[in-house]
């Protein structure tokens, strides 16, 4: 099996100027509707994933991210159909060269290192060092001990109204079952990187946060 990869750039989340019309009529259902766009050109996600001939037959979609004191991007979610990823924070890959045959391609490349200098996946040499993590309560006391300017979230005081209310609009279903049922926060999980990259925070910013969140008595 010989395999290629392509990458299709880092999307992090936006609010468009202007709406386009099918995401005027989901709102006007009552459907809150979130946006990604590409870092550089600022294409938009769902405009760039329909353009015709945009992903190759028989192709996987896949989402890599960057962890702090992690060397090399981490493969998170692999897909068949390309409408299921929605990035925020996130670089987005397509694989090529996998067997339509293959039921679970999942297991082949999830939680592997991405090499985008190389455009290679493969396991990581060694297991990283055990991550930091709080609470789910004291992550969301953290997030509500800091402010937010109400520019990705209109009205949200703090960053767990914000959270809470990003969440909520995402339509990522695995982010919303985590946020809901998720016992701890892992620093390293997929959707801590969401979350902070949806609010423009750094690595260290985030380690800060989480430290932070250690000292608040459970």
């Amino acid at each position: 099996m010989t395999i290629t990869i392509k990458d299709h750039g880092v999307w992090n989340l936006y609010v468009p100027e202007v709406l386009p019309d099918w995401a005027i009529e989901v709102l006007a259902g009552g459907v809150r509707a979130a946006f990604s766009r590409r870092d550089g050109d600022g294409v938009d996600w769902y405009e760039y994933r329909m353009t015709p001939n945009r992903w190759a037959p028989e192709s996987l979609v896949a989402t890599t991210q960057s962890f702090p004191g992690v060397d090399g991007e981490t493969v998170q979610g692999v897909f068949r159909d390309f409408t299921m990823p929605f990035p925020m924070g996130m670089r987005v890959i397509e694989i090529l060269g996998v067997s339509e045959d293959d039921e679970k391609p999942h297991k082949l490349f999830e939680q592997q290192r991405f090499d985008l200098s190389t455009l290679t996946i493969a396991p990581f040499p060694e297991k990283p060092a055990a991550a930091i993590s709080v609470s789910s309560a004291q992550a969301l006391i953290q997030l509500s001990r800091m402010p937010h300017d109400g520019s990705v979230v209109p009205g949200a005081k703090n960053l767990a109204e914000a959270t809470e209310a990003l969440v909520a609009q995402s339509g990522d279903y695995e982010l919303k079952t985590w946020f809901a049922r998720a016992q701890r926060w892992v620093i390293t999980n997929p959707n801590v990187r969401k979350i902070g990259a949806a609010f423009g925070l750094s690595d260290d910013e985030i380690l800060s946060a989480f430290q932070a969140a250690q000292q608040i008595a459970e």
